[in-house]
């Protein structure tokens, strides 16, 4: 007769392994079933549990309720919302560096040597940004780094004015959303003290509007007589610089911009439900990713505005090995914060004296020039590859594993300030249309 035997293995959960006895007596495995509990469970999973099974009548359903919403479980939850704020935090710092690390940034105007690339300004204001942001990659679990980043940010782009970036204008529309939420947190709460769990939750909705608007017209910007050319001529300078595929030089131009316009369609409407949400967030990541490639200060704060939107604890599930077994036992977490913040400000400085522009090398687009990926790589774009590729792989593996549950679920906001500034940039990008922007 075939017995069942329970015994427990080195993780979490019990095994059940079907045995049968062989002619000595001995026990032969014949099958290994998995564990029916998962390993992680959250809040979410315990109220699924209660809601599908047994009568809602049932008093044990009572009791798991009250239980769901003890202590520990909200502790649990605002933990997971606080390592949300962080990671956002960090990528946003981030976002900064690879956005002032570009070559039409002066920055320090000494330290660089770009004769012929165009400056969208030097001088202390951008310099304060830039300390503002190592000192956020320092401190990404405190509100107020964020703050003095926000502020940095918008003062940055009002300084630059009239003269911005797509990229310029977006980190500014995510710097003064920061500062947006924290004003209403302010004025609702009535108190000096702003929780990274709270700001967190009331910054989703509008980081999402503000996604939702940026691909929308993205897509609605292609929609002209010269758009497939110029779609077509991004891909090519990708595959000429990155990429050295052949096959790419045969897909027709009208054939990039119907990927690209259809992808950013996708994205755009996937956005909206959090059904679909799950599929959209790894569309919006590759597609920061490439974007990246070229132009990595753009990239770099779309994928920072997307933390928000995931589910970080499966993100970045696979690290946290790495993390735990070989980062925290050479050194505390306060050191390694300290130490990336001072190793990514020693590269970024190489990178601003040893970097260039285009314009500078004016031979790479010289007829019959072949430049390779070194004539092109900087420093800092060398980083922005590996970041963004672990990020990509990081991503893509959560979603293939974890389906649906990769995507945060984002309440609908009760107040106000929460659609100003999708509404703004709404009518921003419609007013090129109607003759209100120039």
């Amino acid at each position: 007769m075939d017995r069942l035997r329970v015994c427990r293995g080195s993780g979490s959960g019990s095994y059940f392994r079907r045995a049968l006895p062989v002619c000595d007596g001995q026990w032969s495995l014949l099958a290994v079933v998995q564990p029916f509990i998962p390993y992680h469970l959250h809040v979410e999973d315990y109220w699924r549990g209660m809601i599908l099974f047994g009568r809602n009548l049932a008093s044990y359903k009572f009791g798991l309720g009250r239980a769901a919403n003890s202590s520990d479980l909200h502790q649990a939850r605002c933990s997971e919302f606080n390592l949300n704020f962080s990671v956002f935090v960090w990528f946003f710092a981030m976002a900064v560096l690879f956005q002032l690390a570009r070559g039409d940034m002066g920055l320090f105007a000494k330290l660089r040597n770009t004769p012929n690339g165009f400056t969208f300004g030097d001088g202390l204001v951008p310099q304060v940004w830039f300390g503002c942001a190592l000192v956020a990659l320092a401190y990404p679990q405190r509100v107020w780094s964020l703050m003095l980043l926000g502020i940095a940010g918008a003062f940055d782009f009002w300084w630059r004015l009239p003269y911005a970036t797509p990229s310029i204008y977006f980190h500014a529309l995510i710097s003064v959303q920061v500062l947006l939420t924290a004003l209403h947190l302010l004025v609702s709460r009535r108190s000096f003290r702003i929780l990274p769990e709270e700001f967190i939750d009331n910054f989703r909705p509008s980081v999402l509007g503000l996604l939702i608007v940026l691909f929308s017209f993205a897509a609605f910007h292609k929609l002209t007589w010269n758009a497939p050319a110029s779609t077509a001529h991004f891909f090519h300078l990708l595959a000429r610089y990155y990429l050295p595929f052949p096959l790419l030089d045969r897909i027709p131009d009208i054939g990039w911009w119907l990927l690209t316009v259809g992808g950013e369609l996708v994205i755009a409407v996937t956005l909206l439900f959090q059904r679909t949400r799950w599929f959209a967030l790894p569309l919006c990541v590759v597609f920061a990713c490439f974007v990246g490639s070229i132009v990595y200060g753009f990239g770099a704060i779309v994928l920072a505005s997307l933390t928000p939107l995931f589910a970080i604890h499966l993100i970045f599930e696979p690290f946290d090995g790495i993390g735990v077994k070989l980062l925290r036992r050479c050194a505390t977490a306060r050191i390694w914060r300290f130490g990336f913040a001072l190793a990514v400000a020693a590269v970024f400085l190489w990178d601003h004296a040893t970097g260039f522009t285009l314009a500078d090398r004016d031979w790479l687009f010289r007829p019959g020039a072949k430049p390779g990926t070194a004539d092109v790589l900087t420093p800092m774009q060398f980083v922005w590859f590996i970041f963004s590729t672990a990020v990509l792989v990081g991503v893509l593996a959560a979603a293939y594993r974890d389906r649906s549950a990769i995507a945060a679920r984002i309440r609908p906001p009760r107040f106000w300030v929460a659609y100003v500034l999708p509404a703004f940039f709404l009518l921003s990008e419609v007013g090129l249309y109607t003759g209100s922007k120039g």
